[in-house]
């Protein structure tokens, strides 16, 4: 009895076994039902969190390799790891401060006579200025042809750069027409047109000029040349006059004759009426720039007596410019 107890156990012993895991299965278990909560629980949290995560992209070759996509993808077996692209540079910042809306455009530009006469009639209502400044007196040249005392002017500038700035506008004969390089006047013709002697385009010219002129905020007193005119005294005389000065100064009057009122056409109308044409004196010859300088009578400069009256002489023409280059330095006290 006894012996078939004995053999009985170990069959029971297999059941028991069989029934009764042992304690490494029993871990495992437990390690999968915390796993599997834990995952339940961050799933539902999921949608609450925010990744910016950025993987590089990788490339593999080989026997074993495969295409990957997204983000996290697991590869098993082996391949050549590409190098991930350089990403790019972070975009700079562009920085838009008072001198760029200070700086003028460059004087060839593509605007219209309408959006220059725009652009130019733009006026800061804040009078004082943000900013050190040295104003400068524009020279605004209206020319048939090339600036044939151009030598002399070269003379008059020359040394004072930052003080002054030129403008020069042409005619039907001059629009080609360039000045040579190192000269004060090379590069300095404003886009210009056609322009005859007695017409409106004339006027038209001039405005042109002057809105050209003050699209350089520095520019604070404008002087109307033309290619016959000549200075009579040095640059620094005539702009500490035009800086210094409290008034504009505009020869015009209503003057009978031929020479005067007689020169009006009909064909002005309606853009100028007669009443309101106006001479302006020819009262400079080559053959009295002394006199001009040194003349007996005084005129008034800021409300006092000033002996200097006039500070340009016209009617100039080519043939005197040797003859004025040979007197320049000494009555002008120009540095030729």
């Amino acid at each position: 009895m006894k012996t078939n107890q004995t053999h009985q156990n170990p069959s029971i012993l297999s059941l028991f076994k069989l029934f009764n895991p042992p304690s490494n299965l029993i871990s495992f278990i437990l390690f999968f039902a915390f796993g599997l909560c834990s995952g339940i629980i961050f799933t539902s949290q999921f949608k609450y969190i925010s990744f910016n995560f950025q993987f590089p992209q990788f490339s593999f070759s080989g026997d074993n390799s495969g295409d990957i996509s997204g983000a996290g993808a697991c590869v098993s077996g082996g391949g050549n790891l590409a190098a991930p692209s350089p990403q790019a540079p972070p975009l700079s910042r562009v920085k838009v401060g008072l001198k760029s809306y200070l700086t003028p455009p460059e004087i060839i530009h593509d605007m219209t006579d309408e959006e220059l006469i725009w652009r130019a009639s733009m006026v800061a209502k804040v009078r004082e200025y943000p900013f050190e400044r040295t104003p400068k007196v524009a020279f605004m040249f209206l020319v048939r042809g090339p600036v044939v005392l151009a030598p002399l002017w070269e003379g008059f500038f020359k040394g004072y750069n930052g003080l002054f700035t030129i403008y020069v506008h042409g005619s039907n004969r001059s629009l080609n027409v360039t000045e040579p390089e190192g000269s004060v006047f090379h590069g300095r013709r404003v886009p210009s047109k056609g322009v005859e002697w007695g017409k409106v385009n004339m006027i038209e010219a001039e405005r042109r000029l002057l809105a050209n002129a003050l699209l350089d905020y520095l520019n604070q007193r404008f002087v109307l040349l033309s290619e016959a005119c000549i200075p009579l005294f040095n640059f620094s005389t005539v702009y500490s006059y035009l800086i210094n000065s409290k008034y504009n100064f505009v020869e015009s009057y209503d003057l009978a004759g031929p020479v005067g009122r007689d020169r009006y056409s009909k064909k002005m109308a309606p853009v100028v009426d007669i009443k309101e044409w106006r001479k302006g004196s020819q009262y400079m010859r080559n053959d009295v720039t002394e006199k001009l300088r040194n003349n007996r009578r005084s005129c008034e400069y800021n409300g006092k007596k000033n002996q200097i009256c006039y500070l340009f002489a016209r009617k100039f023409s080519p043939h005197a410019l040797d003859r004025l280059l040979r007197i320049a330095p000494k009555l002008m006290q120009f540095n030729l």
